[in-house]
């Protein structure tokens, strides 16, 4: 399965979310949410 082809079935919402956010949590929000992409994120200190 493509990439395009998941966003065209679970759509174009994309949400982000850390590093540290456990797999089957982040799972449990794509499926409940109907999000295409989570973007995994990691914000640096400055």
């Amino acid at each position: 399965m493509l990439v395009e082809d998941i966003i065209r079935i679970k759509g174009g919402d994309v949400r982000i979310i850390s590093p540290e956010t456990p797999v089957v949590e982040a799972a449990r929000l794509m499926a409940g949410k109907k999000i295409g992409i989570l973007a995994v994120c990691h914000v640096g200190k400055k």
